[in-house]
């Protein structure tokens, strides 16, 4: 039912919850990309897929991000901000306090990047397990991993630093966590803050670190964007706010045609209404 589903949000304003070494930058959250700016569109976007209270996790951009939600009828959610020199995400006493703070799962959400109504309704569907779920990428050719959203779970391999097994061999977690665990969009459970979840190894990252232990020993669930997407928006390289609008025009708006048309008639009114934008440039 839906009364079950989680409807808390922590967004992050200042950082992502997974390290990318030599990587862009990651966008301001007041960016604009088609008209909004990030963070108008990751809140907009959480509420419309059912989240009805956030945590805003912000820094020197708080008096303008606080702006914009007030300057915008559309939000209806209440907001409470914390300041992240007092609730650094590097800290994990910070996602310790969020933990008791909720009493319950929660999501978390970024600000560098646009993705759907529909995959936000997905992963609230699936954490209704109690178990964290992180959404992943790039892992769509192994449909047999065990801690897979629908697969069966399996103990984890023994004396290996594999997070699953499939017809192809091991998957080991480097190659797991390079590739496809990118994606700032998971929902941490109560049990997820047991005791030692984070240690001084950790480093800047502890969510990510304990994120990746738990694939590893199988208590953290993973979610495949399937049929959804999930456009990341950097300073700079391909991943521009120009990017953003464009995948926003291709795959938002086809995949709003093809839910309530035939799929060919979707792809034609996108690639007319694309053409009519190139020609108002």
């Amino acid at each position: 039912m839906e009364s079950s589903l989680i409807n808390t949000a922590v967004i992050l304003s200042t950082t992502r919850v997974f390290d990318r070494p030599g990587e862009p930058a990651q966008a301001c959250p007041l960016t604009d990309v088609g008209g909004l700016s990030l963070f108008q569109r990751a809140v907009l976007t959480l509420q419309r897929g059912g989240i009805s209270r956030f945590v805003v996790l912000a820094g020197e951009e708080t008096d303008a991000l606080q702006q914009q939600l007030r300057g915008d009828a559309r939000i209806k959610a209440g907001v409470r901000w914390l300041p992240v020199r007092e609730f650094p995400p590097g800290d994990p006493r910070t996602w310790e306090a969020l933990a008791a703070m909720f009493g319950g799962s929660y999501l978390v959400a970024g600000t560098s990047a646009v993705f759907p109504v529909s995959l936000v309704a997905r992963l609230r569907e699936e954490s209704g397990t109690g178990e964290p779920v992180v959404v992943v990428r790039g892992l769509a050719e192994h449909e047999n991993l065990p801690n897979r959203v629908g697969a069966v779970r399996e103990p984890p391999l023994q004396g290996t630093v594999g997070m699953a097994q499939s017809a192809a061999g091991v998957i080991t977690l480097e190659e797991a966590a390079t590739l496809a665990l990118d994606v700032d969009l998971m929902v941490i459970s109560p049990t997820f803050m047991s005791p030692e979840w984070a240690g001084a190894q950790d480093g800047r990252y502890p969510l990510q670190a304990a994120i990746e232990r738990g694939i590893r020993q199988g208590q953290v669930r993973i979610l495949p964007l399937g049929e959804d997407w999930y456009q990341d928006v950097c300073t700079e390289g391909p991943a521009t706010p120009a990017q953003a609008v464009w995948t926003l025009l291709t795959d938002g708006l086809e995949g709003f045609m093809a839910r309530h048309f035939n799929h060919p008639c979707a792809k034609w009114v996108t690639r007319a209404l694309l053409k009519i934008i190139q020609l108002l440039r």
